[in-house]
């Protein structure tokens, strides 16, 4: 009985399938009735979450306390919270409740709403915001 995969075909299983090589002519795809080349130019990479607008201007950005992070408190003492980016007035939010704004230093101190996890938001004049979700112990 003969083999139905010749040695041809069992050393080259993926000959049918074009191959690109890098320096070489770019992919193109067809879609809508035209033909659309990929760009020579890599669009610029941006972690996860960031922002930004259509005017330069940054989204504002929670600095601290970091997404996760576990804050020990002691007492009755308050928890800082720092901002980058966004346009002032800013607004600060503990688990959906307006608790003020942010001042020009991009910071404010937050009375912890006891132990557990807490959701922090910031929300600027333009409607951006960031939010990060610590745990309080």
């Amino acid at each position: 009985m003969k083999n139905p995969l010749s040695s041809q075909a069992r050393s080259e299983p993926f000959s049918a399938i074009p191959r690109l090589t890098i320096g070489g002519p770019r992919p193109s795809v067809r879609a809508a009735g035209k033909q659309f080349q990929a760009s020579a130019a890599a669009a610029p990479v941006r972690p996860a979450g960031e922002l930004v607008r259509s005017d330069g201007e940054q989204a504002p950005h929670i600095q601290f306390p970091l997404n996760g992070a576990r804050i020990e408190v002691t007492g009755a003492g308050a928890m800082p919270v720092k901002v980058a980016g966004g346009v002032l007035p800013m607004t600060m939010l503990v688990n959906g409740v307006s608790v003020g704004e942010i001042d020009g230093l991009r910071q404010r101190l937050v009375d912890p709403p006891g132990p557990g996890f807490a959701r922090l938001t910031v929300m600027d004049v333009t409607g951006a915001a960031d939010t990060v979700l610590i745990r309080i112990q």
